[in-house]
């Protein structure tokens, strides 16, 4: 019996039993007779539905004799039907007990069913091969391959090259071989290329794209093996490349996180040779500069810079026309930035007479720089620091200038920043800022706070010190007056305690004709960047 149903719901799934036979007025009539036989009469003999309900009512009876007479009668007269085909689904479902081969091959027929599968054998024995033969697949074997078929190494794919570090190639093919390289990996890497690079009709370190991509210690290495290379310039540039800051520092706010990279650069340029004067004054300059700006003068350091002979109004003719220094002159104007990052120093004047004003404020004489600045220059420089800061016998001193030098540096206006100021402050640090002032008897203080929102868009550019203040009220005012003689030099420090606590800010100076303007940023936003399935993500 449950064969029976089974083989129902399947008919009934595949469409094979119908459920909507006939109007429903004469279903309910149909179903809710006493006596079914008295209601067959309401329809007209011959109909499919006078056929369906006569097949229905004797199915019910058990006279499933007369069921298959009708219905050899109605499948006679209007073929096999939907209601027909479903009348002889029922009927061999109730044949089941009686002729159950029948009602199985009526089934099979009806859903197509041909049980030709056959069973799967878990183990089957075979005598085909599991894997590859190793020989044949191997990478010496493929390596033979395209030696044999190529005369450089055109037969192998980028990710093999690195395989072939350790073989003991040619010379073409190892110059092939670092020619296509794009990392620098291998454990004998360093080898091959000094090997090349002392082979014939080699085009010098820096001709092969793979010796600006090796890493430190690979330099390093390569310098042990040829110490020569020191002195070829496309090494030391590559070598500098490689003691650069990170792109992961803040290099304009952490300036002494740069002064330790220049720091570094310098130690390594101390050992080159004279050829590259140039270099070395470059990093001496700008290690000078960093070391001012935080208030520290080292002596020392400026003394090895005033050894670096070159062609300036101040320089002693005598030290840098000499045999020796005349070939290997420091050109000032010579461009390291795309190596160290620093801009050419083009004109150093300024740092000199700052230096040396700091210095002469101690010495009783300046005989010590006369091999290497010119007498003249530094004896005018000496007296003046002398008078400026009023220290010593003011009649010596003014004897050792000209009465045109005289006036000229009694008449000398000075209002400048030191270098010490720091331009950035953390949103709780007070702004503080140092001030060189002379011959200025009222001084104007103001301080501007920038609307950066308005700036940046009206002007798409960066704030600088040029802002055009025309028509703006200060946030801050304040007037100084000062006695000191018109000759004498005296540092200012002014404090901001009021300003909020983030924001951009101009510091104005004015008196006596002229004004000297410093930018400072309290507080500051930063971003990171990265690439994301929805594009650049910005977090700030």
């Amino acid at each position: 019996m449950k064969l029976i149903v089974v083989l129902a719901v399947i008919l009934c799934l595949l469409g094979g039993l119908r459920m909507d036979a006939a109007q429903i007025g004469f279903e309910e009539t149909f179903a809710l007779a006493e006596d079914r036989a008295e209601a067959l009469k309401e329809l007209i003999p011959g109909t499919e539905d006078y056929y369906f309900y006569s097949c229905l009512y004797f199915e019910q009876k058990g006279d499933l004799q007369k069921v298959d007479e009708i219905l050899k009668q109605w499948i006679k007269r209007y073929s096999y039907s939907t209601r027909a085909q479903e009348i002889q689904n029922r009927l061999m479902l109730l044949n089941y007990q009686r002729h159950p081969d029948k009602t199985i091959e009526h089934i099979r027929q009806k859903l197509g069913l041909a049980f030709n599968h056959q069973k799967r054998q878990e183990k089957q024995k075979t005598s085909l091969p599991n894997k590859l033969a190793q020989n044949l697949i191997s990478f010496e074997n493929f390596s033979e391959m395209a030696f044999r078929d190529y005369r450089d190494l055109s037969g192998f794919e980028q990710r093999a090259l690195p395989l072939l570090l350790d073989d003991n190639i040619n010379a073409d093919r190892r110059r092939h071989l670092l020619q296509q390289l794009q990392r620098p990996v291998g454990k004998n890497l360093v080898r091959l290329i000094i090997a090349d690079l002392r082979h014939e009709y080699s085009g010098g370190f820096g001709s092969l794209p793979i010796h600006s991509r090796l890493t430190r210690a690979q330099l390093d290495e390569c310098l042990q093996m040829m110490p020569e290379l020191i002195n070829q310039t496309n090494f030391v540039m590559a070598y500098l490349k490689k003691l650069r800051p990170s792109e992961d520092e803040n290099l304009i706010n952490d300036q002494e996180a740069m002064r330790r990279c220049v720091h570094e650069m310098w130690l390594f340029a101390r050992q080159l040779a004279p050829a590259f004067n140039s270099l070395k004054a470059h990093l001496t300059y700008h290690l000078l500069d960093f070391d001012r700006k935080v208030g520290r003068y080292n002596r020392t350091l400026f003394n090895e810079y005033l050894k670096l002979p070159r062609r300036t109004n101040y320089m002693n003719s005598k030290y840098y026309k000499d045999r020796d220094n005349a070939r290997y002159l420091a050109d000032l104007g010579a461009n390291f930035q795309p190596h160290t990052l620093m801009r050419a120093i083009n004109n150093d004047e300024e740092l000199i007479r700052d230096y040396f004003s700091k210095i002469f404020q101690d010495e009783a004489n300046p005989e010590e720089y006369y091999e290497y600045i010119d007498s003249n220059y530094l004896n005018r420089l000496f007296a003046e620091t002398k008078i400026l800061y009023g220290i010593g016998d003011m009649e010596k001193w003014y004897s050792m200038l000209d009465p045109q030098s005289v006036n000229q540096l009694k008449e000398k206006i000075e209002l400048e920043f030191l270098p010490d100021c720091k331009t950035t402050f953390k949103p709780e640090e007070v702004v503080e800022v140092s001030t060189r002032i002379k011959a200025i008897k009222k001084l104007i203080v103001k301080v501007y706070q920038v609307n950066t929102i308005n700036f940046y868009r009206e002007n798409l550019s960066e704030i600088t010190t040029d802002i055009d203040l025309d028509g703006l009220v200060a946030n801050y005012e304040q007037t100084i007056s000062y006695e000191h003689p018109e000759h004498r030099r005296h540092h200012e420090r002014f404090s901001f305690k009021d300003l909020p606590a983030r924001g951009v800010f101009v510091i104005e100076l004015i008196g006596s004709g002229i004004s000297s303007r410093a930018l400072v940023r309290k507080g500051g936003l930063s971003y990171m960047a990265r690439t994301t399935s929805a594009g650049q993500l910005l977090t700030v």
